[in-house]
Formats: structure tokens, sequence, C-alpha cells
């Protein structure tokens, strides 16, 4: 009885001792790479997008400033004798865009923003030859007559020197009645000179638009003296 109770015992032994784990063995070498799969088949096109707005017309050849009113001399003197008027004198101020290759190679064209009395209302009106005369309310009065609004004028030209635009021949007149009438309006008499000149300053506007040479005779259609054609045609932005 105690052989065979050895004997198991032996046997019990190496079957736990050939169960153990041993130490970890090398690293084996690499598998061979598989064959790359077959290619999918190509999913259905998707819907076609809805059409785009289209944009504006590009204005790379043409250069045009912003509205801007014109710079006055601080130093009014009375027009012709006339007490009712006031007549700036000339001014030049910097204009860069102005230049001698400009001068010789480009269109330039100077516009003028100006507003008339077309009862009952003030209508505007842009003048090209960079002249305009441009009525205004007289201040504290209804605006339902002619009677109520005085005038100004104003010239913007090319300087004779390059950089610089002119402005001339402003005259402000201080009562309604155009040049035949020199009666001053009560509300705008004994003034001072910064009173006329800030009255004067945000009445009348100026635009000027360069076309470069290379375009300027492609467009030789276009009327330039009709600011609404104009605008059109080079997609100006007000």
């Amino acid at each position: 009885m105690k052989v065979r109770q050895i004997i198991y015992g032996l046997l019990l032994f190496c079957v736990v001792a050939a169960c153990s784990k041993g130490p970890k063995g090398d690293v084996g070498p690499q598998g061979i790479a598989g064959k790359d799969g077959t290619a999918g088949i190509n999913g259905p096109n998707g819907a076609t997008g809805s059409k785009g707005p289209t944009g504006d017309t590009g204005n790379s050849n043409v250069i045009y400033t912003e509205w801007a009113s014109p710079e006055v001399s601080t130093a009014p003197y009375i027009a012709d004798g006339v007490p009712n008027r006031y007549q700036f004198p000339a001014v030049e101020f910097d204009f860069p865009l102005y230049t001698k290759e400009t001068l010789q190679k480009d269109a330039i064209y100077i516009y003028v923003k100006y507003r008339v009395f077309e009862s009952p209302n003030l209508v505007e009106y842009i003048s090209n030859g960079a002249v305009g005369v441009s009525e205004y309310l007289i201040p504290g009065r209804s605006g339902t007559s002619a009677n109520d609004y005085a005038s100004h004028g104003v010239n913007i030209v090319l300087s004779n020197n390059i950089g610089k635009l002119s402005c001339f021949s402003n005259v402000l007149r201080l009562g309604p009645g155009g040049s035949a009438v020199s009666t001053t309006a009560p509300e705008l008499a004994n003034k001072s000179i910064d009173y006329y000149v800030n009255l004067y300053k945000g009445l009348l506007k100026y635009r000027v638009v360069i076309v470069k040479g290379n375009v300027a005779g492609r467009l030789g259609a276009i009327d330039w003296k009709n600011y609404a054609e104009v605008k059109a045609a080079l997609n100006l932005k007000d």
C-alpha cells in the first residue's frame, strides 16, 4: 500500500512540474506580410451643390476715392463787393494719387456732388468737370420755399503741382436769390469766419476716378459726364 502511495505521489509531482511555466523564449522572426486586399467598389457621386452668387465685377484697373469735402481757406473775403457773398481764396491740398505717370498715361475724372431745391425737396446731382453750385437750407427755416435756401459753389481741379488738387471759386452766399441778390439772411449775419468755413465744408463733396490707360480705350463708349453711367460701368461703390 505504501508503495502505491509513493508511486501516485511521484506521478502527481511529475504532472505539476510539467505544467509549470518555463523561462521566456526569444522573439521569433517577423512573419511574411500579407497580400493587399481587393479594392472596394467606388461609392456613388454626391449631389451637385447649388450655384453660388455671382461676384462683383473686378475693377483693379480703376482707382477711385471716397466722397470727401474739399479743403477750404480760413480767410474768406467779400466777393465783388457784394455783402452776402464770401469768396474763399484758392487752396491746394495733397492728393498723392495724382502722379506724373498718372497724368501721362491714365484718364482722370473729377465729380462734384451738390443739391438743388426743387419743390418740395432738395435734389442731389453729380456733375463732371469739378464744378458744382449747391443750395443749402438757411438754419431755422422750414424749407418749403426757395427763399429758405442759400447757395454755394466750388471748383475742384488738378493742380499745376503734381500730387495736389486745387479748390477755388468757392463762393458762399449768405442769403437766397442767387448772385443777383445782396441781402444777407438774418440767421447768417455777423457770424465768425470759422462759422462760415464750417458751414461750407460739408455742403459739397468731390470724388476722383482714375482709369488706367490700358483699359481707358476699351471704355470709349462711356459718357464720362454721366456719373450714373460711369458708376455702373466701373462698378463704383458709394
